[in-house]
């Protein structure tokens, strides 16, 4: 997806705030590809209401992301001199660490939002190891300096303590959310023909980024077990990444190639289409990492009242349980997970109360304006 999860979850916060009644303004670090990049957040209706100042950079290849790294602080401490700024609501950062500290010493207070722990995320990607230790060290003064850090899991925080970056008082868990008015109930049939389907099959679908840890092999590995019971079944994969060449092979050996519908990236307004389409949507974590995170897909699922499909633990198979609004199962098992799945999709009238109770519950406690409230809450 053009405009990406992190980029998405900015935007959203900043009109949860805005919901509120505060004034936003969001100045955008975004130099990966920058122009593509920049240009699609732009370009998107998504953002409708929010202005968005994009940090000048030198559009060559190994001068962007210095230049984003010297010229940020820079700017960034005019804007908020020139818009009398309240506070500053720093997220991640990691390639730009010299954004706090220049924040803090110009005197202005700082929330630093945390998504992940970067050196996992370093190490898994295969990243030099003196990077990830320079980059780590700047995470942690980052974390240190800040007034007060907000993390999207546990996990992230029980870092930060042990690490002893932060007291615990200081560092708050403030989950990831949903627009429940862009993600919301579409009927199947609908959805399909818009995107030229049969709604005559079962689609069992996906939408996220395909890395490693997001477990999507887990379902390639169940496939031909779920169609063995039932041909209507076909699987819908929306988004791209890493792992799609190594996916795609794992389902040329199992025959199943044409089971399967690969969307590779969309634009983000059309994501809720694809969701609605689903009959079961799944999210699994595999343990590669500390951080489980907390999945946006999740809370998207259930906003357009789609039953859910993951693994165990915290923020996945224990959340949609405890809603009411899915299953918890062992992806490692695949015939298991068939049996459960078909189980799941031959109940119509169970679907339909999942998908009910997973509205229901993103409606009143998960939208991004709850969020801002919680972040409202621990700025006081």
């Amino acid at each position: 997806m053009t405009l990406n999860a992190e980029s998405i979850q900015v935007i959203n916060f900043a009109k949860g705030f805005k919901e509120l009644g505060h004034d936003v303004e969001i100045i955008a670090p975004f130099i990966r590809s920058a122009i593509r990049h920049d240009k699609s957040i732009k370009q998107s209706k998504y953002k409708e209401g929010i202005n968005i100042n994009f940090v000048p950079v030198i559009n060559l290849k190994y001068l962007r992301p210095l230049s984003f790294l010297f010229l940020s602080p820079i700017y960034i401490l005019f804007y908020l001199f020139k818009k009398r700024t309240d506070v500053v609501i720093c997220f991640d950062l990691c390639n730009a660490p010299f954004i706090v500290p220049v924040v803090k010493a110009a005197g202005f207070p700082v929330l630093l939002y945390l998504n992940s722990i970067i050196s996992e995320d370093m190490e898994i990607a295969g990243r030099n190891r003196l990077l990830i230790w320079l980059v780590e060290r700047c995470y942690r003064m980052n974390v240190r300096i800040s007034n007060l850090v907000a993390v999207v899991a546990v996990p992230i925080r029980e870092y930060i303590i042990e690490k002893k970056c932060k007291t615990p008082d200081k560092v708050e868990v403030i989950r990831d959310a949903v627009d429940t008015e862009h993600f919301k109930v579409m009927d199947k049939e609908i959805a399909c023909r818009e995107l030229g389907l049969s709604p005559s099959f079962i689609y069992i679908g996906f939408v996220g980024s395909l890395c490693p840890w997001h477990g999507v092999d887990y379902l390639i590995k169940a496939a031909p077990l779920i169609l063995k019971e039932d041909e209507r079944v076909r699987f819908i994969i929306v988004g791209d990444g890493r792992m799609r060449k190594e996916l795609s092979e794992m389902a040329d050996k199992r025959a199943i190639s044409d089971k399967i519908i690969w969307t590779g990236f969309v634009p983000y307004e059309k994501v809720p289409l694809y969701i609605a389409a689903f009959n079961a949507a799944v999210v699994f974590f595999k343990p590669l990492r500390r951080n489980y995170g907390s999945p946006m897909k999740i809370f998207e699922y259930l906003a357009c009242g789609r039953a859910v499909i993951a693994s165990p633990g915290p923020e996945y198979g224990d959340f949609v349980e405890e809603l009411g609004a899915g299953l918890s199962i062992d992806p490692e098992n695949s015939e298991d997970f068939a049996k459960k799945v078909i189980s799941l999709i031959k109940d119509k009238e169970r679907l339909r109360q999942m998908g009910n109770n997973g509205r229901e519950e993103m409606v009143k406690k998960h939208t991004w304006k709850t969020r801002a409230k919680e972040i409202e809450e621990l700025l006081k």
